[in-house]
């Protein structure tokens, strides 16, 4: 709980900031440049991605939900403050980057915000929040041009290419719920643009102000070589920026994470041979 008389719209709000990992060395080394800042820390392993804001949405103890990817990293963790700050006071239920734009090397529907960062108002958003099954059956095709109607201008790009994703409807699975955040409440898009890499996407706040950096492909982490040292170098500058140290993936850590990832994959492989399975029985039984 933010109790700095600073931020007025944030005293007595809980807030939590949320991660859907993959990685545990990208996510200790991301969750390093926020964590110990008296806000509490939630890190899913097991979620699917509409799941994953299911989930958010249940945590009745959370007001104000942050979620940052772990191959997003905070430049300024007070600006970050700053940019919640600023949502709450204009009612604002979701604040992040258009699925396409100048900095977004995906080619989705601008109207979604990209699940890499966003800051949820879950208090205002839970005034019209019934259950998850109702948002999933969302139908964006019926207020479709409601919608783009009230997408910001100032998004679009210069020639004008980006209306034609404005059609973009099942690229995602978590498309029906910021499809639905979008239609009921009002969204705050974040201006971004490319890094230097051509890959990685700067996130600006509503000041103009530097607030993440965004590498892309945390699966490929450790596994690609280009992109390992690509996420690496980023990682490296936005410490740089901050005048702190990377921090040391110890031997304890090493082993703690090699566990962990035994684990998530022993379950994953069990649970689709389960699938198979099952399909198989069916297909088989008729």
């Amino acid at each position: 709980m933010v109790r700095n008389l600073h931020y007025q719209n944030l005293s007595n709000k809980s807030i939590k900031i949320f991660t859907r990992s993959f990685s545990p060395t990208l996510y200790q080394l991301s969750s390093e440049l926020y964590k110990n800042r008296g806000i509490e820390n939630v890190r899913f392993v097991d979620k699917s991605a509409e799941g994953f804001f299911e989930a958010i949405l249940k945590d009745t103890s959370c007001d104000i939900a942050i979620n940052i990817d772990e191959d997003a990293f905070v430049t300024d963790f007070s600006l970050l403050l700053d940019l919640v700050d600023f949502a709450l006071k204009n009612q604002y239920a979701n604040v992040g980057c258009p699925d396409y734009g100048l900095g977004c090397p995906r080619g989705g529907n601008p109207i979604i915000t990209n699940p890499f960062f966003n800051i949820l108002n879950l208090q205002l958003i839970r005034t019209r929040y019934k259950n998850f099954k109702d948002i999933m059956n969302f139908d964006y095709e019926s207020h479709k041009f409601e919608m783009i109607s009230k997408f910001p201008i100032e998004m679009y790009d210069d020639k004008n290419e980006i209306i034609k994703y404005f059609d973009v409807v099942e690229a995602e699975p978590y498309y029906p719920f910021f499809f639905w955040l979008a239609y009921n409440f009002k969204t705050y898009y974040l201006h971004n643009t490319f890094h230097q890499d051509k890959f990685s996407t700067i996130v600006f706040d509503n000041d103009s102000n530097i607030i993440c950096k965004h590498s892309w492909l945390a699966r490929r982490y450790k596994i690609i070589k280009y992109h390992t040292k690509r996420i690496n170098n980023l990682i490296k500058e936005v410490y740089y920026e901050q005048g702190l140290m990377i921090p040391k993936i110890t031997l304890l850590d090493k082993i703690s994470i090699y566990l962990e990832l035994t684990i998530r994959y022993t379950v994953k492989i069990s649970y689709r041979i389960y699938r198979i399975h099952k399909k198989l029985f069916r297909l088989f039984s008729k």
